[in-house]
């Protein structure tokens, strides 16, 4: 009983010692830095809770080492990681847009050969919806402008998806 009282109050207390704006930067950095992807699996690879915002970062965390990974079968291994820890996050969480942009962001750099890229779609349409709505959505000022300017430069987007993009003032 003490074991579970204890785990549950280092689970509680990591929550509150996460820095959710400092993770988001960091993982935003680490797209295009090995020494920053380490940093964030560091803070975060090792998460047992249950915050689904928190299983997405380590879903990401992932995700990076899987990127900036040289060996083919670690890589294989971390996205395959990233898409248990990305789907435990959407089911602990299925309405936030930040969870579902990452997931998205991830997915959709994935190469569609390994076939971890199916909520592509689903997730494109959440934020495209997300965006059009903002700023009452759910979407925080800074994860709206991080989606928008994401699907502007790499979503292969129709006409009508662009417009929606465009008209997301910040």
């Amino acid at each position: 009983m003490l074991l579970t009282f204890l785990s549950f109050f280092y689970t509680v207390f990591a929550v509150q010692e996460t820095n959710i704006p400092a993770l988001r930067q960091l993982f935003y950095e680490a797209r295009d830095n090995d020494d920053k992807a380490e940093l964030l699996f560091k803070q975060i690879g090792n998460y047992e809770g249950r915050e689904g915002i928190l299983v997405a970062y380590k879903a990401g965390a992932y995700a990076l080492k899987a990127k900036h990974g040289a060996n083919p079968l670690n890589k294989l291994k971390n996205i395959k990681k990233a898409t248990r820890y990305f789907s435990e996050a959407v089911q602990l969480d299925p309405d936030n847009l930040e969870i579902r942009f990452m997931r998205y962001a991830v997915e959709d750099q994935t190469p569609g050969s390994l076939g971890y890229s199916e909520h592509v779609a689903e997730d494109k349409k959440l934020l495209l919806d997300g965006l059009a709505l903002y700023p009452k959505s759910g979407f925080t000022p800074e994860t709206a402008r991080i989606a928008r300017d994401y699907l502007q430069q790499y979503c292969k987007c129709s006409e009508q998806e662009k417009q929606i993009l465009q008209q997301v003032k910040l």
